[in-house]
């Protein structure tokens, strides 16, 4: 009886912070899938999609970027004035291929998760 009672008292904020864990991995998982998937990228239309929209900083610490694009992406899903390109995400993550093999999923949800974190206390 004492676990209902627990139960009843959960914290909410915790309970959000475990959907937006399954969501970030889903959208990772996807983006990930479409990544390693030659078609996708053929129907993204990649060549050229990244021409002077990544800077040097991209090399030192492409995670980070991707991640925050990401995010980024996930913040202004209902803003349809500014939005982030799923190809330049998709071919963001295939120079992180090149350059470091292919990403851990779970360490990219975490980031992605600490962005969306850090925008939340912005606020």
């Amino acid at each position: 009886m004492r676990e209902d009672m627990a139960e009843d008292w959960a914290d909410p904020n915790e309970a959000a912070d475990e959907a937006d864990e399954v969501r970030v991995g889903r959208i990772v998982q996807h983006l990930l899938s479409l990544a390693g998937d030659e078609e996708a990228r053929r129907l993204l239309g990649l060549d050229g999609t990244l021409e002077d929209s990544l800077d040097m900083m991209f090399v030192a610490d492409p995670l980070t970027w991707i991640a925050n694009d990401i995010a980024q992406a996930i913040r202004l899903e209902d803003d349809e004035t500014d939005t982030v390109s799923l190809s330049s995400v998709v071919a963001a993550l295939r120079l992180y291929q090149i350059i470091h093999g292919a990403p851990d999923q779970a360490e990219l949800g975490e980031a992605v998760l600490d962005y969306l974190d850090d925008s939340e206390d912005d606020l």
